[in-house]
């Protein structure tokens, strides 16, 4: 349809490296900033601003982002994008400079990092003396751990992801939990025992029952749902073409990934 090719246009007119977007509803929701809505938004991104592993190496005067995986890359880049930019970690600060707020410095206090296995990450953070948990992850890993009375926020979401999914796109979810200063105190200090006792360690690596994996499912629950992203695999330049001519030369084609 003439408005999809339009929207098509206008997204690659404003794009920067790793970020294509464009969404008439967005502009018309940013305009609006006394809406509950345009909070959720910019807390949105705000969130994928702060939960990632992600290193910004420092060489003249620019940011060069070190990613363990190129989807957490693409994530920091669109958190930019849409006004927190991930500038620096230093200790266990993790320093953003918003477009509406100036420089944020917020306290990380734990990493629970990505595995195939668990198919989610998070980080638990201290900012204005609140503490919380903020998780991304796949929806088969999330949907369970959502707080209970979400359905239809859940229901709406999982449609979306569905419509993009068929587009092609790899989707996640994000949440976050608020946490008490004394269930955090508890939890960190079983935490720390367990990820330094080596027999645990030890266990984690075979792949059987241990404390580590018992408490990150223990305080990775009760989710509050936020929204979904989706991030398209580009090929480089020139590739869907190659791939054309192959198959109008009868050439057949097999991609492993």
């Amino acid at each position: 349809p003439r408005e999809v090719l339009d929207g098509e246009r206008e997204a690659h007119n404003r794009s920067v490296p790793h970020v294509s977007f464009y969404c008439p509803n967005y502009d018309i929701l940013m305009n609006n900033k006394n809406s509950d809505e345009y909070n959720n938004v910019q807390y949105f991104f705000k969130l994928l601003a702060m939960c990632h592993d992600t290193i910004p190496e420092h060489s003249d005067n620019m940011i060069k982002l070190s990613a363990s995986n190129p989807d957490d890359e693409a994530l920091v880049a669109a958190s930019s994008y849409f006004g927190y930019k991930f500038t620096d970690r230093e200790d266990d600060t993790i320093i953003l400079e918003s477009r509406d707020n100036g420089i944020l410095k917020i306290q990380l206090l734990e990493t629970i990092k990505f595995t195939s296995k668990r198919k989610r990450m998070s980080v638990v953070i201290k900012e204005n003396n609140n503490i919380r948990l903020l998780i991304k992850g796949a929806d088969t890993s999330i949907v369970s751990r959502v707080k209970r009375g979400q359905d239809q926020l859940v229901k709406t979401t999982i449609s979306h992801m569905e419509q993009y999914s068929r587009e092609g796109l790899r989707c996640l979810l994000v949440g976050y939990r608020d946490l008490s200063i004394e269930e955090w105190n508890t939890w960190e200090q079983k935490y720390h025992a367990a990820s330094t006792d080596l027999e645990q360690l030890d266990l984690l690596k075979k792949g059987l029952s241990n404390k580590i994996e018992a408490l990150e499912e223990e305080i990775e629950k009760d989710i509050i749902l936020i929204g979904s992203t989706a991030i398209e695999d580009k090929l480089q330049d020139g590739v869907p073409e190659c791939i054309a001519q192959l198959v109008d030369a009868g050439i057949n084609l097999w991609v492993l990934t």
